[in-house]
Parts: structure tokens; C-alpha cells; sequence
């Protein structure tokens, strides 16, 4: 057994040209991941990481407690104007 590592992007390219078995990663773009077989074998979970004082993280506040309710988390993530999110695959 040979073990490759590369991008996301890489390594679907690898898969469909046959230079590659198999890959076990994280979901590429939706487009690089058109042309191949694939199957969740784990759910991620995300986080939203705050400074100490933010609004976010103080666990009694409103928005806090927003957060625990599902449905309401976007709502209240997009009231935040500067935020960062990790690319795909990172």
C-alpha cells in the first residue's frame, strides 16, 4: 500500500485518472467531485469561534442561547459583518 497525500482538489483529478485507487478526505467542491463514487463514512461538526467578550460567548446572553436552537443559528451568524470562514477542505 502506497500512501499519497495532496489537495482536495488533487486528489478526485488522481481518483478519475485511475493514478489512484481510492481517497479518504474531506468533501471537495461539488464540481470537483462530479465523475466518481463516494460515501460519507463521518459528519463533521463545525464551530463558531469567538473572542472572549463577544456577544457570542457569553452562554446566558441572547444570542448565546440563539445559537443552541438550530434553526435559529444563521440568523444570527449573519448579524456578524466580519466573520471568516475556513475554505473547503481545511
Amino acid at each position: 500500500m502506497k500512501i499519497h497525500t495532496d489537495s482536495n482538489a488533487e486528489l478526485p483529478r488522481a481518483v478519475k485518472a485511475g493514478d489512484l485507487d481510492l481517497m479518504v478526505g474531506r468533501m471537495a467542491e461539488p464540481a470537483i467531485m462530479q465523475g466518481v463514487s463516494f460515501e460519507y463514512l463521518h459528519t463533521e461538526s463545525l464551530l463558531v469561534v469567538v473572542r472572549a467578550g463577544h456577544p457570542l460567548a457569553n452562554g446566558s446572553g441572547a444570542p448565546a442561547n440563539a445559537l443552541r436552537q438550530r434553526s435559529a443559528r444563521l440568523r444570527i451568524l449573519i448579524r456578524y459583518p466580519n466573520q471568516y470562514v475556513s475554505p473547503a477542505g481545511n
